[in-house]
């Protein structure tokens, strides 16, 4: 897990388990697992990465690579390798109930703050669409730059999205309309798949979350 600010790494922590990718943070950060390289066990950690003490089981069938949540009521992912329906939670991870079918290859996951809709990425084209909470598409672009696209995070800040990838330490910042913005190198992170902001409080003012295996591994 690494911590971003202004384009920095300032700090960073191993999970408790293998796979913890699928980020939903809002104060503090609440992982699920996936099955790729782990259990789907996740966890919930302080900004600072110090355990909290509650555990998170998520659903099997396939693999959560990036998550995001409302901060109030729910949690959503995407079933990668699975039956690539988007999923809403409780804000332990439980209960799941399908939306609707995001598409084959669908990843990455954030939550728009201002009108509640969300944005997806296809792994393997790079589209990057926002869908409303019925699945239908209501704008997208393409991120073009590095290789696939898996996490994603909106900066609440000023509503651009970071986008990572597989096998890079690279991350991308698109505006709405699909121009890059800036790029960012993150040593370590190997492949950002979960990618999240912090919900805006007291001192979280801009800080990126990534998930990411650590080193590159073969691609499923």
């Amino acid at each position: 897990m690494v911590v971003v600010q202004g384009g920095t790494v300032v700090r960073s922590w191993n999970t408790g388990t293998l796979g913890e990718n699928a980020l939903a943070v809002a104060g503090t950060i609440r992982t699920a697992g996936n099955y790729w390289n782990g259990s789907g066990a996740g966890a919930e950690y302080d900004l600072f990465g110090n355990p909290l003490g509650p555990t998170y089981n998520i659903v099997g069938g396939g693999n959560w690579f990036d998550g995001t949540t409302d901060g109030r009521l729910y949690n959503y992912a995407v079933m990668h390798n699975g039956d690539y329906n988007l999923y809403r939670f409780d804000r332990d991870w439980a209960n799941p109930q399908v939306l609707f079918y995001a598409g084959f290859a669908t990843s990455g996951i954030t939550y728009d703050q201002q009108n509640g809709t969300l944005w997806v990425t296809d792994s393997l084209t790079r589209e990057v669409r926002q869908l409303d909470m019925a699945g239908n598409q209501l704008s997208s672009f393409f991120a073009t730059d590095g290789p696939y696209a898996y996490g994603i995070a909106m900066d609440p800040a000023d509503g651009s999205l970071w986008v990572g990838g597989f096998g890079s330490n690279m991350i991308y910042q698109y505006d709405q309309a699909g121009t890059l913005l800036a790029s960012v190198a993150v040593p370590g992170i190997g492949s950002a798949y979960g990618m999240e902001f912090s919900i805006p409080t007291p001192g979280t003012a801009g800080l990126l979350l990534l998930a990411g295996l650590g080193a590159t591994r073969r691609r499923r």
